[in-house]
């Protein structure tokens, strides 16, 4: 079971040392720090080697950060702003002057760390530290001590962050736009980046003798039908009894609807009470945010709500 405050202390102390210029903390300090009973953070020690967060370094109770114990404290937001911005930044620029090269002049080239250095600063202490979990997770080879290639699996990685960082700027774009001609191109653009980014197929504008449904989202033999709404007031509950009525004509088809202006509490009552009969996910703007950054899955929030739903009759939404 895990500690979170526990987990917290030793991955944000082991981190510091990680990017800093000092060996590794003894693991026993970090428990008088923080106070805790030695039964109960000698079992989050074991379980952090175990899962291979942290392996030991020295004899004695000195542990150091692996390539995922640096990638789960950076994701868990156990690292400093300020840290975490550098790395990021030193990661996300080393990656893209490679791949740059990699178009310019071949797979079988290569730069030396002191040709990426002078981007950050001549401070190599950090861009080595980051070229090495960058190879790490096969993203990047070492040609030599002090020269690196990215691979294809690096390059695949470059080219999903530029279509996200493309899609992110089209979705502040919209932002910008009047409320009229908002909604549509929000509807539009999230069902790009469900097809481009999450493997989903969009059909928009499908009709039939009677109707006509805003997208249409099918991966294999499951179907959802979206409505994506960026009005100026909450969504009420006419807009789900409607869906509903769609919903019902169709076997096996979920709705979902994404509401960048939240709900009120009549239409969030009506998806609870209809749970029984057919599944209804509401999107908010905060689930919309955590899309955009990357911070979660379109699969990942479909799973959180749908289990709600449907194991506590619950809405949840961002």
């Amino acid at each position: 079971m895990i500690n979170p405050e526990i987990e917290k202390a030793i991955l944000s102390k082991l981190h510091n040392a990680y990017f800093g210029k000092e060996n590794p903390p003894n693991i026993e300090t970090i428990r008088l720090d923080g106070g805790w009973d030695k039964v109960e953070f000698d079992n989050e020690v074991d379980r952090l080697v175990q899962t291979h967060m942290i392996t030991i370094y020295a004899l004695g109770g000195i542990y150091e950060l692996t390539t995922m114990g640096v990638l789960r404290a950076e994701k868990k937001g156990f690292v400093q702003d300020e840290l975490n911005t550098r790395n990021q930044s030193i990661r996300e620029r080393a990656m893209n002057k490679l791949a740059d090269l990699y178009e310019k002049s071949g797979s079988m080239a290569y730069i030396t760390t002191q040709e990426i250095a002078p981007d950050e600063n001549n401070d190599t202490s950090y861009l080595v530290k980051n070229l090495f979990l960058l190879s790490d997770l096969l993203l990047i080879d070492w040609v030599a001590n002090s020269a690196v290639r990215i691979t294809q699996k690096g390059l695949s990685v470059v080219e999903k962050c530029r279509k996200n960082k493309g899609l992110e700027d089209k979705f502040n774009e919209i932002s910008k736009l009047e409320s009229h001609a908002r909604g549509r191109a929000f509807q539009k653009w999230l069902a790009k980046y469900i097809g481009e980014q999450m493997g989903w197929t969009p059909e928009e504008g499908v009709k039939t003798s009677n109707e006509e449904m805003d997208v249409i989202l099918s991966q294999k033999r499951e179907y959802y039908l979206l409505e994506a709404k960026w009005e100026k007031d909450p969504i009420e509950a006419p807009v789900i009894r409607e869906l509903i009525g769609k919903l019902d004509l169709r076997a096996d088809v979920r709705g979902i609807v994404v509401s960048m202006s939240g709900f009120t509490g009549g239409a969030v009552e009506r998806v609870e009470q209809h749970s029984g009969q057919r599944v209804i996910l509401l999107f908010g703007k905060e689930d919309i945010n955590r899309l955009v950054k990357g911070d979660i899955t379109f699969e990942d929030l479909l799973n959180e709500k749908y289990r709600e739903l449907v194991t506590r009759r619950k809405v949840v939404y961002g």
